[in-house]
């Protein structure tokens, strides 16, 4: 949703007769699936794919290539020869700088010790493993203490919130 913007420029910047169909499935892998299916009945030429859940999303890798249509997983990575293209960040180098600014975020407020908790990115995800050992590093070498940690299906923001409120 962040990257909409900045996508679409550089969609019509470098294709004019281009247009991009988009929908959100809000952390619904069976929504995407419905969305994706819907982009290929209506003639989508590539199919850009956030996967919502990196393991239910080859099944629409298999639509769209059963159709032609390329896909480029975006940001989560698909265990799946037939996917064109991956784009995404670099998982440590991100881990690191979320937790160095949530530390010199800490350290501004005079805070250099005391408890936190730590919820990593989905097991689905193979990005999560790389964020997640960036973060600990960083966090390791401090006199925080982490209190709890866990993984969050999906990414979900609203999972996240609810185990946050149910550890206070």
């Amino acid at each position: 949703t962040l990257d909409r913007p900045s996508f679409e420029k550089t969609v019509a910047g470098t294709c004019a007769e281009c247009t991009v169909l988009y929908a959100n499935a809000q952390q619904d892998a069976a929504r995407q699936q419905q969305q994706a299916e819907s982009f290929l009945i209506r003639g989508a030429d590539v199919l850009v794919l956030a996967a919502v859940d990196a393991q239910a999303a080859l099944s629409i890798v298999a639509a769209a290539t059963a159709r032609g249509v390329p896909v480029i997983a975006y940001d989560r990575y698909l265990e799946d020869p037939d996917v064109a293209y991956y784009i995404s960040f670099d998982p440590a180098r991100v881990g690191r700088l979320q937790a160095q600014a949530l530390v010199d975020g800490l350290e501004a407020r005079g805070i250099t010790t005391g408890g936190i908790l730590v919820a990593h990115g989905a097991v689905t995800d193979a990005n999560s493993p790389g964020l997640s050992q960036s973060v600990m590093g960083v966090l390791g070498s401090t006199d925080l203490t982490i209190l709890a940690e866990t993984t969050i299906s999906d990414w979900s923001p609203d999972k996240a919130q609810e185990w946050v409120a149910t550890q206070l």
